[in-house]
């Protein structure tokens, strides 16, 4: 029995499809079944003026999330954000945001507060580590961080940093980081 449908394809790519069909390397009539309308999206670094909407709306969906107070982009932060080149696109300006929103002090977001934008300076990094274990420090601290600010809560910091409970367990364990509780001395997260 033949049962008639109605479906649209929507398919993205960030490769040039017709110099991929000139080339071979796509199939001819798989793009001509595709290409029915073309939307083309540039990257953020050729429309810079979307990047202050794409932050805000970015760092209202984080604090609904978070559940934290009401944040706002400063006027420099606003700036920064727009200079940047954004190599990871809008994935990277979201994460940024996140980041920054929960490691916030203050209801004003300031370009200190977005990691793009710290430690540039290559003096303020560990000097004469290995290489793993400088790498590892800036994981332990925004861990640290992220827990002190979920109020060691691990299922909301888990959720924060985008990892399972698990991992960020393992990771506890790994950089040994010692998790306060109340009424009781502090132990490590192991040592249930």
């Amino acid at each position: 029995k033949t049962v008639s449908t109605d479906a649209r394809v929507i398919a993205a790519t960030n490769a040039s499809l017709d110099r991929e069909v000139a080339s071979g390397r796509f199939r001819s009539d798989l793009y001509y079944r595709l290409n029915v309308v073309t939307i083309a999206v540039p990257p953020l670094r050729e429309r810079r003026d979307d990047v202050p909407l794409l932050a805000e709306a970015f760092l209202r969906e984080a604090a609904i999330v978070q559940g934290s107070r009401s944040l706002r982009l400063g006027s420099e932060a606003i700036k920064a954000l727009s200079a940047y080149d954004w190599p990871g696109n809008v994935r990277e300006l979201k994460h940024v945001i996140e980041e920054a929103a929960l490691m916030a002090d203050g209801p004003v977001l300031v370009p200190e507060n977005l990691r793009v934008f710290r430690g540039s300076n290559a003096d303020s990094g560990p000097v004469g580590l290995p290489l793993k274990d400088a790498m590892a420090e800036p994981e332990k601290e925004h861990i640290v961080r992220t827990l002190e600010k979920c109020e060691w809560n691990c299922s909301a910091a888990a959720h924060s940093l985008g990892v399972s409970r698990t991992t960020l367990y393992s990771k506890i364990n790994k950089f040994e980081i010692v998790i306060p509780r109340k009424g009781r001395p502090s132990e490590k997260a192991g040592e249930r």
